[in-house]
């Protein structure tokens, strides 16, 4: 019989056995030994403790089986206590070593995780007490629950996971319902006598209050995305720092901005309003002499060189695929100050994309990734929006009416259930009054993958997002903190980071020095050098590696922050708790992250991973000391 202490032992170094030839030959190259461990723990009647391995494939599906009866216990009586367990239970499932092979299982309990945080969060909210309190209540929570909602709808699962997962998508849609409720009756108020504020920009303000202003100290591309709702917006937004962007928000301002729409919440009136600077029904043409014509993006630009717009006629080179050539050219011409394209991508979807689930990324949006590399050399800011955004259709009900849209009818009969009347000079068509839906359970119309025209803050609020490339600057502009509710993070995010940075000065747009990642980072908090960090920071083979890497602005004091950070977390982190603790923007930690790769990564070796399906980042205490043997402390330390 093996001593614990030996078993122990076995057991690291047989775990540290088959990760190696994980990372080697894949998840099939493990199935014989896998297959033999099964086995053996049958012969021994002790399947009931697979859950406890982390590379059984019994065990991964125990610890997802484990959640999924969590969860049902915490649907069936809410309770703090299990939310806790919950986290814990949802961090294992992550944890186990063939996790990222399972990704849709995986990433369905991070998503269910989130949801039934998020609902334990809500529960005792009092209403919004005002509409700019709904907005923000949507801006910052509602479009996070609505991107988690997505994600899960769209996810092929198997049980136990499927049926937990339609329950909590009734408890998010029944909160999301009365959230809408309460949104559409402010908003019939509000259009009454519409206000602006910091935070709340009417969409035919935004040439004004967001383009003009960067157009004053810098070139300028508005991109506008037809029938992007805030949900789709924050999935593009986790990809734009991967393509090397970073997010931008005003100096001083306590939140981002957001663009609400008119009504109806169509083409016609949404984008001709945002393109033209005025509230106006049109089409392309109206647009295109519109945006010419503006007098505040004109009063920054050359006579000869006044803003020009790109419909998606004008888009597409008609010799082959790519971007048009007369595009590319007017993105990177210098004197050019203003210009803005129009992707229709997310309103075609919606009536012919019903058996298509869509991932809103950058390589995904048809000639988004060129129209972006031809602002990246140009140094363009980028201004991301759109006219309206959209529901996704769940299970709607069809109430047919006589004239109007999707979501929207003339005065007659009174609202119904799910209705909501609205007047003022906001409203466009059908003399400034018009009946909308608001419950996201109702349509006018044909059965399409999504419908908009209505009331809901998912049809009539949109993203206005200003990003620049990774280390360019844009005066009176700064890095953005990441915006995500405490709920959306996988696990518990210490709410006091290492310190905040001072507020500093941006010079004019202008790119940095080639490869500079961190150059414009305000300093991180410094480390207290402890043993175990002082001697990886002595070893000949990180002081090689770190010479590698010198272009890239990385400094001993960046890397003692982050694993010092990490370590404190038992070597496990989401990017957005690192960027927290730290200080920095979620790209430039993304970029630490990369630049720390190449330095702890020897020979290939993970001892520092990105999980791309939680975006967290793992350090591995075994390798760490076995790449770098002054650092045998880091192991005792980690462990």
């Amino acid at each position: 019989m093996l001593h614990p202490e030996v078993g122990q032992t076995w057991a690291k170094a047989a775990a540290e056995l088959v990760r190696q030839r994980f990372v080697a030959a894949g998840e099939e190259a493990l199935a014989p030994w896998l297959d033999q461990a099964e086995q053996i723990l049958a012969d021994l009647k002790i399947e009931s403790l697979a859950e406890r391995s982390g590379w059984l494939t019994s065990g991964l599906a125990g610890r997802i089986a484990r959640f999924a009866d969590q969860l049902t216990r915490w649907l069936d009586h809410p309770d703090a206590a299990l939310v806790q367990e919950l986290i814990a239970s949802a961090e294992l499932v992550r944890r186990h070593g063939l996790a990222a092979g399972h990704e849709a299982e995986v990433s369905a309990v991070a998503m269910m995780l989130r949801l039934s945080r998020y609902l334990a969060d809500r529960k005792g909210q009092p209403a919004a007490a005002s509409f700019a309190a709904a907005t923000a209540a949507y801006v910052q929570e509602g479009s996070f629950a609505d991107l988690a909602r997505t994600t899960l709808t769209d996810a092929h699962l198997s049980q136990p996971l499927a049926t937990v997962r339609d329950r909590v998508l009734r408890a998010a849609a029944d909160q999301r319902e009365a959230e809408n409720r309460r949104f559409a009756e402010l908003l019939a108020k509000w259009f009454e006598a519409a206000d602006a504020s910091a935070v709340l920009v009417p969409i035919e303000s935004t040439l004004e209050r967001v383009v003009a202003p960067l157009a004053a100290v810098g070139p300028v591309l508005l991109v506008v995305l037809d029938g992007m709702s805030l949900a789709i917006f924050r999935q593009l937004a986790l990809d734009l720092p991967h393509r090397g962007w970073e997010e931008l928000r005003a100096q001083g301002a306590a939140s981002r901005a957001c663009g609400i729409g008119l009504l109806p919440s169509v083409t016609q009136v949404c984008r001709t309003s945002l393109l033209c600077g005025h509230r106006l029904s049109g089409n392309a043409a109206t647009e295109s002499q519109g945006f010419a014509q503006h007098a505040a993006l004109r009063q920054h630009c050359s006579p000869a060189l006044p803003p020009v717009l790109f419909h998606k006629s004008d888009l597409a080179r008609h010799d082959g695929p790519g971007l048009s050539e007369r595009v590319r050219q007017e993105v990177e011409r210098p004197g050019r100050r203003v210009v803005a394209v129009i992707l229709n991508v997310v309103d075609d979807q919606l009536a012919k994309g019903q058996q298509l689930l869509p991932r809103w990324e950058v390589a995904s949006i048809r000639l988004l990734g060129e129209i972006l590399e031809s602002a990246a050399a140009a140094s363009r800011a980028v201004v991301f929006t759109s006219d309206h955004g959209h529901l996704v259709e769940r299970e709607t009900e069809l109430h047919r009416q006589e004239g109007g849209g999707a979501r929207f009818r003339p005065v007659g009969p009174p609202p119904s259930e799910g209705e909501v009347a609205v007047r003022g000079p906001r409203v466009l068509l059908d003399g400034s009054s018009l009946i909308v839906a608001w419950s996201e359970r109702l349509r006018f119309s044909s059965l399409q993958s999504g419908y908009h025209g209505g009331a809901s803050p998912q049809e009539i609020l949109v993203p206005l997002s200003v990003w620049t490339p990774l280390g360019s600057t844009v005066q009176g502009w700064e890095p953005a903190v990441p915006d995500a509710p405490a709920w959306w993070q996988l696990e518990a995010v210490d709410s006091t980071p290492s310190r905040r940075p001072k507020a500093r000065e941006r010079g004019a747009a202008t790119a940095r020095a080639q490869g500079e990642l961190f150059a414009a980072t305000a300093p991180v908090q410094p480390v207290l050098v402890e043993p175990w960090l002082a001697d990886l920071l002595a070893s000949p083979i990180y002081r090689e590696q770190r010479s590698r890497a010198e272009r890239l602005g990385l400094t001993d004091e960046m890397v003692g922050a982050a694993l010092t950070a990490l370590a404190q977390r038992g070597g496990r982190m989401p990017l957005g708790g690192l960027a927290h603790r730290l200080c920095m923007s979620l790209p430039r930690v993304q970029g630490l992250v990369a630049a720390l790769q190449r330095v702890l990564n020897v020979e290939g070796f993970p001892v520092l991973a990105l999980d791309p399906g939680s975006e967290t980042a793992i350090l591995d205490r075994a390798l760490l000391a076995t790449q770098f043997p002054a650092a045998e402390r880091l192991a005792e330390r980690l462990d």
